[in-house]
Formats: C-alpha cells, sequence, structure tokens
C-alpha cells in the first residue's frame, strides 16, 4: 500500500444535515486519527464534481453525494463503507494506507467511560467525611491551609 494523501471530497453547500453530519464525520475521524486529509469542495470546483461523480461507485439513481473518499486518484468509498470500515476498525485498509506499528485504532468517545469513572472515584475520595468532624477532606484541606488569627 502506498501512502497518498487522504482527498475527501464534500460540498459547502448543502440542505441536507444528515449529508452535513456525514461529512464532519469523516473529517473528524481522520482528523482525530492524524491522517493526512485534504477537502475538496466540490461546490465551488466544477472540474472536482465532475471527477468525484466519474469516479465513484454510482448509485442506483442521481449521481454520487458527498462525501467521496479517495487515495489520490484511487476511490475508497462513501460514508457508507467508512462507516462499516470504522465500525470494523478497519479504517486503514479502507483508505488503502499502512496502519502505524502498534497503533490501536480509538475514535472519540473510547475509554472516556473509564476516565470518567476514575474522575467519579476521585471526586467521592475528596468529599468523604474525614474521621473527626465529619467534615469532608476538600473543606478540611481547605481549613488547614486558610491562615490562622495568629499569624
Amino acid at each position: 500500500m502506498t501512502k497518498m494523501v487522504i482527498k475527501v471530497y464534500i460540498t459547502g453547500v448543502s440542505a441536507s444535515t444528515q449529508l452535513r453530519k456525514h461529512q464532519q464525520d469523516v473529517l473528524d475521524i481522520l482528523g482525530g486519527m492524524k491522517i493526512e486529509h485534504q477537502m475538496i469542495d466540490v461546490s465551488i470546483d466544477d472540474e472536482a464534481r465532475q471527477f468525484m461523480w466519474t469516479n465513484s461507485k454510482q448509485p442506483e439513481k442521481g449521481k454520487p453525494l458527498p462525501p467521496q473518499i479517495f487515495n489520490g486518484e484511487e476511490y475508497c468509498g462513501g460514508w457508507e463503507e467508512f462507516e462499516v470500515a470504522k465500525e470494523n476498525e478497519q479504517v486503514y485498509d479502507f483508505l488503502k494506507l499502512d496502519q502505524p506499528a502498534g497503533e490501536k485504532i480509538k475514535f472519540r468517545g473510547e475509554g472516556e467511560e473509564e476516565e470518567d469513572k476514575k474522575d467519579e472515584e476521585e471526586k467521592a475520595e475528596n468529599e468523604a467525611p474525614a474521621a473527626d468532624e465529619g467534615e469532608t477532606k476538600e473543606e478540611e484541606k481547605a481549613e488547614e491551609e486558610a491562615p490562622t488569627e495568629d499569624e
């Protein structure tokens, strides 16, 4: 597999909220995975739009809609194929790229549950009553750090 720039054909002009979300999803994942990519806006580039239409998988009706993804000039797929690859942790294969050695694919949101659990445990620990007066550890620490009248 060769390393080329991933090209994502998008449109900056669309009334479809779903289409905009699909485009953003692709761009977010590529950015999160630190995969070099180039956005090509077919709403302002007629040649690019023609290239996307000609070289993308043809739908049953109409023309292919953005986002369409290419590795250089080689077609990778559209949003639906990208989603399948993402779910199967095969994004690098989908993009026809070599996966960096030892890299575990992690998408936004993964692992956040464990981090949230740790944060909650730390918060609970800090708010636990102190052994002597029923104050929380946080309040006890604040009292210790506060200047006394003798100072």
